[in-house]
């Protein structure tokens, strides 16, 4: 089994910022088979969309990433997954 690396990092622009007041988040989730939906694991709430860490990886893994954004108005749907690999 190839050794696990302690942090990746996702950095992305967002298509538009969406500010409802109160507290907002984005919900990360991922996985190495997307099409197996208890294979998701939850990746964490994060404040920001610009960057995000996953901890845990296997260096050279493929993983798809969905987000979902939590706001005032409530909670949106999963984004559709992009894949990155781990370095």
């Amino acid at each position: 089994m190839p050794p696990r690396t302690p942090i990746a990092q996702l950095h992305a622009r967002p298509r538009a910022t969406q500010k409802h007041g109160g507290k907002e988040s984005y919900e990360l989730r991922y996985s190495t088979d997307p099409n197996n939906e208890a294979a998701w694991q939850n990746g964490g709430h994060h404040i920001s969309c610009r960057q995000m860490q996953i901890e845990g990886v296997v260096p050279g893994t493929k993983y798809y990433i969905c987000v979902r954004f939590h706001g005032a108005n409530g909670t949106g749907p999963w984004s559709e997954p992009v894949s990155i690999i781990a370095l």
